[in-house]
Protein backbone atom coordinates (compact mmCIF):
# COMPACT_ATOMS: atom_id res chain seq x y z
CA UNK A 1 0.00 0.00 0.00
CA UNK A 2 1.52 3.33 -0.96
CA UNK A 3 1.61 6.22 1.55
CA UNK A 4 -0.88 9.07 1.40
CA UNK A 5 0.52 12.22 -0.24
CA UNK A 6 1.24 15.15 2.05
CA UNK A 7 -1.29 17.97 1.80
CA UNK A 8 -0.62 21.52 2.94
CA UNK A 9 -3.48 22.70 5.13
CA UNK A 10 -3.90 26.48 5.54
CA UNK A 11 -2.82 27.49 9.05
CA UNK A 12 -6.21 28.91 10.17
CA UNK A 13 -8.00 25.79 8.90
CA UNK A 14 -5.53 23.52 10.67
CA UNK A 15 -5.91 25.50 13.91
CA UNK A 16 -9.71 25.54 13.70
CA UNK A 17 -9.86 21.84 12.86
CA UNK A 18 -7.50 20.93 15.69
CA UNK A 19 -9.46 23.08 18.13
CA UNK A 20 -12.77 21.60 17.02
CA UNK A 21 -11.45 18.05 17.30
CA UNK A 22 -9.94 18.68 20.72
CA UNK A 23 -13.14 20.28 21.95
CA UNK A 24 -15.22 17.46 20.51
CA UNK A 25 -13.11 14.79 22.13
CA UNK A 26 -13.06 16.62 25.47
CA UNK A 27 -16.83 16.91 25.37
CA UNK A 28 -17.20 13.19 24.77
CA UNK A 29 -15.24 12.27 27.88
CA UNK A 30 -17.89 11.30 30.40
CA UNK A 31 -20.71 13.53 29.13
CA UNK A 32 -24.09 12.09 28.28
CA UNK A 33 -26.89 13.78 26.41
CA UNK A 34 -29.63 15.39 28.48
CA UNK A 35 -33.18 14.04 28.26
CA UNK A 36 -35.25 15.62 25.53
CA UNK A 37 -36.42 19.11 26.52
CA UNK A 38 -34.04 19.53 29.46
CA UNK A 39 -30.71 21.20 30.05
CA UNK A 40 -27.67 19.13 30.89
CA UNK A 41 -25.86 19.71 34.19
CA UNK A 42 -22.93 21.07 32.17
CA UNK A 43 -25.18 23.64 30.50
CA UNK A 44 -26.72 24.60 33.82
CA UNK A 45 -23.24 25.13 35.28
CA UNK A 46 -22.12 27.36 32.40
CA UNK A 47 -22.40 31.11 32.80
CA UNK A 48 -23.64 32.62 29.52
CA UNK A 49 -22.93 36.03 31.06
CA UNK A 50 -19.23 35.19 30.92
CA UNK A 51 -19.57 34.75 27.17
CA UNK A 52 -21.61 37.93 26.86
CA UNK A 53 -19.20 40.02 28.95
CA UNK A 54 -16.60 40.20 26.17
CA UNK A 55 -16.14 39.11 22.59
CA UNK A 56 -15.71 35.36 22.22
CA UNK A 57 -12.34 36.03 20.62
CA UNK A 58 -10.45 38.90 22.18
CA UNK A 59 -6.96 40.32 22.15
CA UNK A 60 -5.45 37.60 19.98
CA UNK A 61 -4.63 39.90 17.07
CA UNK A 62 -6.41 37.64 14.60
CA UNK A 63 -7.65 38.72 11.20
CA UNK A 64 -11.37 38.34 10.50
CA UNK A 65 -11.34 34.83 8.96
CA UNK A 66 -9.20 33.40 11.79
CA UNK A 67 -11.25 35.22 14.44
CA UNK A 68 -14.48 33.91 12.89
CA UNK A 69 -13.13 30.34 12.87
CA UNK A 70 -12.18 30.73 16.56
CA UNK A 71 -15.59 32.20 17.43
CA UNK A 72 -17.41 29.30 15.75
CA UNK A 73 -15.11 26.79 17.48
CA UNK A 74 -15.99 28.44 20.82
CA UNK A 75 -19.71 28.16 20.03
CA UNK A 76 -19.17 24.46 19.18
CA UNK A 77 -17.49 23.95 22.56
CA UNK A 78 -20.42 25.51 24.42
CA UNK A 79 -22.90 23.38 22.50
CA UNK A 80 -20.80 20.26 23.18
CA UNK A 81 -20.80 21.00 26.91
CA UNK A 82 -24.56 21.52 26.76
CA UNK A 83 -24.95 18.09 25.19
CA UNK A 84 -26.28 19.39 21.86
CA UNK A 85 -24.34 17.36 19.30
CA UNK A 86 -26.32 18.74 16.34
CA UNK A 87 -25.61 22.38 17.11
CA UNK A 88 -21.99 21.56 18.00
CA UNK A 89 -21.55 19.92 14.59
CA UNK A 90 -23.19 22.95 12.92
CA UNK A 91 -20.62 25.27 14.52
CA UNK A 92 -17.66 22.97 13.84
CA UNK A 93 -18.64 22.98 10.16
CA UNK A 94 -18.92 26.77 10.26
CA UNK A 95 -15.45 26.99 11.89
CA UNK A 96 -13.90 24.97 9.06
CA UNK A 97 -15.73 27.06 6.44
CA UNK A 98 -14.56 30.29 8.09
CA UNK A 99 -10.97 29.15 7.78
CA UNK A 100 -11.36 28.72 4.02
CA UNK A 101 -11.85 31.18 1.20
CA UNK A 102 -14.26 32.83 0.82
CA UNK A 103 -15.38 33.43 4.38
CA UNK A 104 -19.02 32.34 4.81
CA UNK A 105 -21.73 34.97 5.02
CA UNK A 106 -24.07 35.06 7.99
CA UNK A 107 -26.92 32.53 7.90
CA UNK A 108 -30.13 33.46 6.10
CA UNK A 109 -32.74 35.05 8.31
CA UNK A 110 -35.75 32.86 9.22
CA UNK A 111 -37.78 35.80 10.65
CA UNK A 112 -38.29 39.51 10.08
CA UNK A 113 -36.48 40.36 13.31
CA UNK A 114 -33.48 38.33 12.18
CA UNK A 115 -33.63 39.94 8.71
CA UNK A 116 -33.18 43.34 10.38
CA UNK A 117 -30.40 41.98 12.59
CA UNK A 118 -28.62 40.45 9.58
CA UNK A 119 -28.91 43.73 7.65
CA UNK A 120 -27.34 45.60 10.58
CA UNK A 121 -24.55 43.02 10.74
CA UNK A 122 -23.90 43.31 7.00
CA UNK A 123 -23.66 47.11 7.34
CA UNK A 124 -21.01 46.60 10.03
CA UNK A 125 -18.84 44.39 7.80
CA UNK A 126 -16.68 47.43 7.03
CA UNK A 127 -15.15 46.80 10.48
CA UNK A 128 -13.53 43.55 9.27
CA UNK A 129 -10.09 45.17 9.29
CA UNK A 130 -10.42 47.43 12.34
CA UNK A 131 -12.49 45.25 14.72
CA UNK A 132 -12.14 41.73 13.33
CA UNK A 133 -12.55 39.91 16.64
CA UNK A 134 -15.67 41.82 17.64
CA UNK A 135 -17.19 41.42 14.18
CA UNK A 136 -16.41 37.68 14.28
CA UNK A 137 -18.18 37.44 17.64
CA UNK A 138 -21.18 39.31 16.24
CA UNK A 139 -21.41 37.02 13.19
CA UNK A 140 -21.06 33.84 15.26
CA UNK A 141 -23.67 35.12 17.73
CA UNK A 142 -26.04 36.04 14.89
CA UNK A 143 -25.63 32.57 13.33
CA UNK A 144 -26.23 31.04 16.75
CA UNK A 145 -29.42 33.08 17.20
CA UNK A 146 -30.66 32.25 13.67
CA UNK A 147 -29.91 28.56 14.24
CA UNK A 148 -31.74 28.59 17.59
CA UNK A 149 -34.82 30.13 15.95
CA UNK A 150 -34.66 27.71 13.01
CA UNK A 151 -34.22 24.60 15.20
CA UNK A 152 -36.64 25.84 17.87
CA UNK A 153 -35.69 23.44 20.66
CA UNK A 154 -35.88 26.03 23.42
CA UNK A 155 -32.61 24.68 24.91
CA UNK A 156 -30.01 27.40 24.57
CA UNK A 157 -26.80 27.35 26.62
CA UNK A 158 -25.85 30.75 25.16
CA UNK A 159 -28.05 33.85 25.00
CA UNK A 160 -27.10 34.36 21.36
CA UNK A 161 -29.48 37.24 20.74
CA UNK A 162 -28.10 39.28 23.65
CA UNK A 163 -24.52 38.45 22.71
CA UNK A 164 -25.21 39.56 19.14
CA UNK A 165 -26.94 42.80 20.14
CA UNK A 166 -24.32 43.74 22.77
CA UNK A 167 -21.41 43.04 20.41
CA UNK A 168 -23.01 44.86 17.48
CA UNK A 169 -23.75 47.85 19.71
CA UNK A 170 -20.04 47.89 20.71
CA UNK A 171 -18.95 47.74 17.06
CA UNK A 172 -21.30 50.58 16.11
CA UNK A 173 -20.11 52.71 19.04
CA UNK A 174 -16.49 52.29 17.94
CA UNK A 175 -17.23 52.84 14.25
Amino acid sequence: MKPMPSVAIPRPLARATAAALALGLAACAGETSPPEGSVSPAAAAMAPQAVMAAPIVQGQGLDFPAALAEAYATMAAYEDRAGDAGDAAFFRTKAMAAASTPVPEPESAPTGELERARAALMLSMSARDTLPEQLATAQAAYDCWANDVRVGTGITPIDCESLFRDTLRDIQARG
